[in-house]
């Protein structure tokens, strides 16, 4: 099987931590690898913003032995091992919610900062559903769009704004995907997709609230 530009690109994207999204698959056929690699390093320029927020168990008192060092693992009896995992775990989640916050907090000091992210998001792929979904909000105008079942009869949008199924909002097919305008007040909004008789959350929408049958994906709207 010879390799393709788009099998080449695809593991250039893979590699990269984040692959390919669905609605771009096609256009890997007509980029060479070597310019997606120009393109990742041209938008990768930006010294990132510092997070000062995870523990450095170096300095960190809980982790120094008595002889002022860092402690080695053998070192640590159980409790501390067990104390040091935890403090992995709550750094990792805080430095994704921080990220996220980075990412689509547009309150006062962050406006500039998430308008630039989506700016140049959208320079290079006018069609990315995220960006359009936070970055391209007028007066309340929200895009939806859902680009799996494309073999579906129908699909409606629902959330708190539509009072559940009462007032479903339903969707469009055009080019192969599902997809709505919906102008919704300032603030929190919480939805999900009705495809034919089963319920799914957004899948590119990493916010989402509640467990199970239950969860929803979450929008903030300025």
């Amino acid at each position: 099987m010879p390799l393709t530009n788009r099998i080449k690109n695809q593991h250039l994207l893979w590699s990269a931590a984040f692959g390919p999204m669905a609605e771009n698959i096609a256009g890997l056929d007509n980029i060479t690898p070597k310019e997606l690699w120009n393109t990742l390093k041209n938008n990768s320029k930006d010294i990132p913003t510092k997070m000062n927020i995870a523990t450095n168990p170096l300095t960190d008192k809980a982790y120094i032995n008595e002889g002022g060092a860092p402690m080695k693992v053998t070192e640590m009896d159980a409790l501390t091992k067990k104390l040091l995992a935890q403090q992995y775990k709550d750094d990792l989640k805080n430095m994704n919610l921080a990220w996220l916050n980075q990412m689509i907090n547009r309150k006062a000091n962050n406006v500039e900062v998430s308008n630039n992210y989506f700016s140049k998001v959208l320079a290079q792929n006018p069609n990315d559903y995220l960006a359009t979904l936070w970055g391209k909000q007028v007066a309340g105008k929200i895009t939806f769009k859902l680009t799996e079942f494309e073999a579906a009869e129908r699909v409606w949008l629902v959330g708190e704004f539509s009072a559940g199924l009462k007032n479903p909002i339903k969707m469009r097919k055009e080019n192969g995907y599902w997809t709505c305008d919906v102008t919704l007040p300032k603030g929190e909004a919480n939805y999900r997709f009705v495809v034919n008789n089963s319920y799914y959350i957004d899948f590119k929408n990493v916010l989402h609230v509640g467990k199970n049958e239950n969860t929803l994906s979450k929008i903030y709207v300025w």
